[in-house]
């Protein structure tokens, strides 16, 4: 797992392979969680089979939470009396479309057949039918991850490996699938 998170790190640097390297580390990530110990192999066979899929959802995620970011940022700096409304439904936008991108990445590892669309629709009923649960854990990950962007080197090189893990557990867990423990 640790030489797919550094290999990780290192595709994420082009950022266009960045969505395709996390899909690697969820396909690793979902292995061990299952018993198996694919490593650089399994990042690979996910790397390659996957990228399409991954492309989509990442620029789908960027584009939506890009957007959302763009208003929060308006009416950060507006002094109009409906900014603080307009600060509060971007900010609840911004977190529930990243939840609901980590779920969907997550859901498309733990489900058969493994197409994004489907797995939209599980990462829509998950949030739905445990919002609290989900969302608390989503403002863990994006907290975790803007923290990660602040203090740049120390916490980004495992915060993708930790996202990836932390989902993909999340859903086995909301499922009723425990994860079966390797024996070191």
């Amino acid at each position: 797992m640790v030489t797919a998170a550094l290999l990780s790190i290192l595709l994420t640097l082009t950022v266009l392979l960045a969505p395709i390297a996390y899909f690697g580390l969820l396909q690793v990530t979902t292995d061990l969680s299952h018993g198996f110990r694919t490593g650089l192999a399994g990042f690979w066979a996910a790397f390659r089979q996957h990228w399409r899929q991954a492309l989509v959802w990442g620029l789908a995620s960027l584009g939506i939470i890009g957007l959302l970011s763009v208003g929060f940022w308006y009416f950060a700096i507006n002094q109009a009396t409906f900014s603080l409304v307009g600060l509060v439904l971007c900010g609840l936008g911004i977190l529930i479309c990243f939840t609901l991108s980590q779920l969907t990445a997550a859901c498309f590892f733990l489900q058969e057949p493994q197409a994004l669309g489907l797995a939209l629709k599980n990462a829509w009923a998950l949030l739905l039918l445990y919002p609290a649960y989900l969302l608390g854990s989503g403002v863990i990950a994006l907290a975790l991850s803007l923290v990660s962007v602040r203090y740049y080197l120390p916490i980004f090189l495992g915060v993708e490996a930790l996202l990836a893990l932390f989902s993909i557990l999340q859903v086995q867990r909301i499922l009723g699938k425990e994860p079966e423990l390797l024996s070191l």
